[in-house]
């Protein structure tokens, strides 16, 4: 049987909102900026990095511009 290539979505985000984007795939890359609900000042932003710390998915924080 072959071997199964994980399908990856890569998102960026950095200076448009968040919506729902199709999360079937089996990888997740999100670039963000830190602006609005992903500014370092927000506390829900870690929570956040916490779902994506890992090899499946990563979360990608840019400076914002």
């Amino acid at each position: 049987m072959p071997k199964k290539e994980p399908k990856e979505l890569v998102v960026d985000l950095r200076g448009r909102p968040i919506d729902t984007f199709d999360d079937s795939y089996d990888r997740i890359v999100l670039h963000i900026d830190r602006r609005g609900v992903f500014a370092r000042s927000n506390v829900g932003t870690r929570a956040f990095r916490a779902a994506f710390a890992g090899r499946q998915s990563q979360l990608i924080v840019h400076r914002a511009e």
